[in-house]
């Protein structure tokens, strides 16, 4: 028997938790507006001068609307290889229209990470999941019954409960998302206030340590580049619905540059070449620069066009 549940590609790569939850929304809230109203602002940790970085503000932003039923499910270590006692739970699971997201490493991983169970084969015996599995690429991919036991298995080796958990999340048949206009008006004060003072802070502070050839956070650039990428996606939404004549060009230039960016520090990370600091800094310039025209265009659209609500 084989089955597997509907996934999108993720809208958001970056950190996976975000990733799992746009993978397994409805496509009714993406068309409804209500993953635009929700998605995440920005904010950048900085305590610890070894590891700045920028992360999303809200990790659970579905939550509020019960846009998931969840679970959080625990298995003592000594029943799970009892007749396949666990696959045959996960099935279950599956069966009942249940992702399921849990923790392990394989041999070929640098460390542990989370992983979205969304389907089974009977005939290959393998589960069907996502995550960063090739080449440390979001990819889907597939994994036999067998190697899912021993990479648990070796985890929860390490558990002093002696326990397997994972959280399970099913798509709320009642939930109704929608575009909410205080919510993208808060959203939009809270970004005009500081929402991306803090990804070009965060930018600035790794050209330092680039000149210094020190290791730069390559997640945050690809935080950085997937917002502004979303808030093009967003003003393409608004633009259509509300015809609100939005700064699409400029905004894709924004995102443009963020994208160089993170090539830009993928590579610098395997040299630490300081070299690569004076490219880096020319495009966050360029970056700065398109930044302001968007913000100075938007306010415009804002002020002839007060009803419409909008956030970059």
């Amino acid at each position: 028997m084989r089955r597997t549940l509907p996934i999108l590609p993720p809208m958001v790569k970056a950190y996976m938790h975000h990733g799992f939850a746009t993978s397994m929304l409805n496509r009714d809230l993406i068309r409804g507006g209500w993953v635009y109203n929700k998605y995440m602002q920005l904010s950048y940790h900085k305590r610890d001068d070894k590891k700045k970085y920028l992360d999303f503000t809200d990790s659970n932003y579905y939550a509020e609307d019960h846009i998931f039923l969840d679970a959080y499910y625990v298995y003592p270590f000594e029943t799970v290889n009892e007749k396949n006692y666990l696959i045959r739970e996960i099935k279950s699971l599956i069966d009942r229209g249940y992702y399921i997201k849990g923790w392990w490493k394989r041999p070929q991983d640098r460390k542990r990470s989370e992983h979205l169970i969304y389907g089974y084969n009977d005939m290959e015996r393998c589960l069907y999941v996502e995550g960063i599995l090739c080449h440390d690429r979001w990819s889907l991919d597939s994994l036999s019954y067998g190697e899912y036991i021993q990479y648990v298995c070796q985890d929860a080796y390490h558990d002093p409960a002696g326990c397997i958990g994972f959280h399970v999340y099913k798509r709320n048949p009642e939930a109704r998302g929608r575009i909410s206009a205080k919510q993208l008006i808060q959203e939009a004060k809270e970004y005009t206030e500081c929402g991306h003072e803090c990804c070009f802070d965060f930018y600035g502070d790794a050209i330092d340590r680039m000149e210094e050839a020190k290791q730069i956070h390559l997640q945050s650039f690809s935080v950085g580049y997937e917002h502004k990428k979303m808030a093009v996606e967003r003003m393409h939404y608004l633009n259509q619905r509300y015809r609100s004549n939005l700064p699409i060009h400029e905004a894709e230039a924004v995102y443009r540059y963020t994208r160089q960016m993170y090539s830009l520090a993928y590579e610098y990370n395997q040299s630490l070449e300081p070299d690569y600091a004076s490219e880096m800094k020319k495009i966050y310039q360029q970056a700065i620069c398109s930044q302001y025209g968007v913000s100075m265009l938007a306010a415009r659209v804002r002020d002839a066009t007060p009803r419409t609500f909008f956030w970059i």
